[in-house]
């Protein structure tokens, strides 16, 4: 059996674990899909188990591979990828909640737009 073999069937295990908006009492479910602030925020160091895929410019993965390098070589330890998109994850929702009406991502998408 090799290190990776039951993983999948561990993180299922967590996740059932974890109690879904469905297992909420009516009302809590209604709090947390009208305000995702009632919806604790996971902490970084929580395992993530929820796969998606995203596309990225050839420049953005470039960019986003070398920050990795850097890191990694930095701190002596394996800084994926993934643990940097889910770092500016958690400090987009955290500039969000400190102020909604003034949303960073309205900017950026409006760039977008153009």
């Amino acid at each position: 059996m090799t290190e990776n073999d039951g993983t999948y069937s561990a993180l299922m295990e967590l996740q059932q674990d974890r109690q879904p908006l469905k297992a909420l009492k009516p009302k809590q479910a209604k709090e947390a899909s009208e305000n995702p602030k009632a919806t604790p925020v996971e902490d970084l160091s929580t395992t993530p188990y929820v796969s998606q895929n995203y596309r990225f410019t050839e420049s953005e993965l470039r960019w986003l591979r070398h920050q990795a390098f850097k890191l990694t070589e930095k701190l002596g330890t394996k800084v994926s990828q993934n643990a940097i998109l889910r770092i500016a994850l958690a400090h987009f929702r955290d500039l969000y909640d400190k102020n909604p009406r003034n949303n960073p991502l309205l900017d950026g998408v409006s760039r977008l737009k153009k």
